[in-house]
């Protein structure tokens, strides 16, 4: 992926008709300062506030770049080779034999196809689960900011201290990229015992970053867990991955979090489809943030989400788009639009702030990204709405899901698309404030 020119200087200026400097924060008549890849200014334009090269955007929305909590790049060769399955487990071991059994140079390309389509949709800081290693170092390649979780699978209590060494030894061999930030990724609770979920929150601990862990995201997982029952069964002991007496915890995914310590972190959850009332009374207490991915949970035959009482019981709940090999597109936008025409009474500035504000805490960049205040990163995105109101900026932006003409992270512009009547003009040519 080409990521463009960077600025001609360290300080420029953004002026577009609108800014939302946060959801729910809009301007009219709006810039954006940026000077060493942070945002200086941002407010109502003043040519006294400006600095540097002034680019005027017109008629344009300005927006902090969308946030994908949860996806996997490395997966993006799959869209549409894989037919709806029944169940999830019928999915999950289709998929398996085509990761493990795809080439270095398929998933480097994958995670570039998906870095490419993120970009294109607005998306500037990605929260991405790879299973494979020669994906993880690919992504210093790419020009998005990124926490890169690497995923880790195992029943085996005896090769977990072994397993979790090797993931660090790993994630600190990444090639030099000031905006990628390692973790670690235990797939599930039903995937990983005890001793690796605990060498996993030591890891993380150490990285300084939260880990990811898929929970609660089928009904067969809590079957599995609770008493050996559903279709995983089966399947995990015809591959010979389940230690010898296993016996199931008896409990459902999130209490078994809980008891591994889980929850005791800032952990991020995804899914969390299946959750009784107690489990909603276990996250609530919690210090974890969830990730709902509304479109991959839909493919599935999800029928209810708890992701509305979730965030009026407090908790952080961002939003994620899983991969190509689930749903259709790398756009945060879609998901909120997918939620928006099931839920219409729930606002546009509540799900654009679950795809901005809310990604970014759950991602530990909280007060980084996710809004454009001063001191923040200078990721942002402008958006082509013509005959755009202030009153419905954030309702157009979800339904009309425009493509991004401009992007930048760290002040640095990696998308840009020609659009007539643009023009790029020094402070001194750009006249009185109006």
């Amino acid at each position: 992926m080409r990521t463009g020119e960077s600025a001609t200087a360290s300080v420029f200026t953004l002026r577009s008709r609108l800014l939302m400097r946060e959801p729910g924060d809009l301007v009219a008549n709006g810039c954006v300062v940026v000077s060493g890849g942070r945002v200086a200014y941002a407010g109502r334009w003043l040519s006294r506030r400006s600095e540097g090269s002034v680019t005027h955007l017109g008629d344009c929305l300005v927006t902090p770049g969308l946030v994908n909590a949860h996806t996997h790049l490395h997966l993006s060769h799959m869209a549409g080779t894989i037919p709806r399955p029944r169940s999830f487990a019928g999915w999950l071991f289709q998929m398996a034999p085509r990761v493990w059994g795809s080439s270095a140079r398929s998933n480097e390309q994958s995670v570039h196809q998906g870095a490419d389509a993120s970009v294109a949709a607005g998306v500037t800081t990605v929260g991405d689960i790879v299973a494979r290693w020669e994906a993880a170092a690919e992504h210093a390649r790419t020009p998005l900011r990124k926490v890169v979780f690497l995923e880790l699978l195992g029943l085996q209590p005896g090769k977990a201290r072994e397993a979790t060494a090797a993931a660090e030894r790993r994630l600190r061999e990444l090639p030099s990229d000031p905006l990628l930030r390692p973790s670690v990724a235990p797939h599930a609770p039903y995937s990983v015992c005890r001793e690796f979920y605990q060498g996993a929150l030591e890891l993380a601990g150490r990285l300084g970053c939260p880990l990811s862990t898929h929970a609660a995201e089928t009904q067969a997982e809590r079957d599995f867990l609770m008493d050996g029952g559903g279709e995983l069964f089966p399947r995990l002991s015809g591959l010979a991955r389940l230690p010898r007496r296993w016996q199931p915890p008896g409990c459902s995914p999130i209490e078994l979090l809980a008891d591994y310590g889980v929850l005791d972190t800032r952990a991020i959850l995804v899914h969390c489809n299946y959750l009784s009332q107690k489990d909603v009374d276990f996250l609530a207490r919690s210090r974890c943030s969830v990730v709902y991915c509304p479109r991959s949970s839909h493919y599935f035959r999800v029928r209810h989400h708890q992701w509305q009482q979730l965030r009026r019981r407090g908790m952080v709940v961002a939003l994620g788009t899983d991969s190509l090999a689930s749903t259709s597109s790398l756009s945060v936008l879609d998901e909120m639009h997918f939620l928006a025409r099931r839920h219409p009474e729930v606002s546009p500035e509540e799900l654009l702030g679950m795809g901005t504000v809310a990604g970014a805490r759950a991602l530990g960049l909280g007060e980084q990204v996710g809004a454009l205040r001063p001191g923040y990163w200078a990721d942002l995105v402008a958006w082509k709405l013509p005959s755009l109101k202030a009153d419905d900026a954030a309702d157009a932006l979800i339904w009309k899901r425009p493509r991004a003409l401009q992007v930048y992270v760290a002040g640095r512009c990696i998308r840009s698309q020609p659009e007539q009547g643009r023009a790029s003009f020094s402070v001194a040519e750009a006249g009185p404030s109006r």
